[in-house]
Formats: C-alpha cells, sequence, structure tokens
C-alpha cells in the first residue's frame, strides 16, 4: 500500500463507507485539520509528527494539547 492509498484508507474511504460529507478539503466544506512536519505522502511515517490541529476554526499547538488533557485554549494564532 502507497503512503497515498493509507492516508485515503484512514480519511476519504471511511467517511464514505459511513455516507458522511466529510473526508476530503474542498470549498465550502467544514474541515478540521491536522498539520504534521513533514511530507506524509513521501514517507507515510510523517503523518505522526503532529504539531497543530485545527479544530471547530481554532489553532491548537500540539503542546496545549498535550498541557491541557480534553479542555485545550487555542492558539491566539490566525489559523492560515
Amino acid at each position: 500500500m502507497t503512503p497515498y492509498e493509507a492516508l485515503k484508507a484512514a480519511t476519504v474511504n471511511p467517511a464514505q463507507a459511513l455516507a458522511l460529507d466529510a473526508g476530503t478539503i474542498e470549498a465550502g466544506k467544514l474541515a478540521d485539520l491536522v498539520i504534521v512536519d513533514g511530507d506524509p505522502l513521501a514517507n507515510v511515517a510523517n503523518a505522526h509528527k503532529v504539531r497543530r490541529v485545527i479544530a471547530n476554526g481554532r489553532l491548537y499547538e500540539m503542546e496545549q494539547l498535550i498541557k491541557s488533557g480534553t479542555s485545550p485554549k487555542p492558539s491566539t494564532q490566525a489559523a492560515r
């Protein structure tokens, strides 16, 4: 399985199987994003190098999420 196929198997395929309008990034869709250090298409292990998360329109630094447990406070930086 290629890194692309592995990422698709973890995102698009489950969304389709559950008949959800999710799993892709497209104009007009809401999305939670994970920002990683490195290119997961070059090496799928880079998908584990999470640096930031955008959830519900808020940017979270990984360190914030680890320190705060279940109630993170959003970063003051704007999502880019």
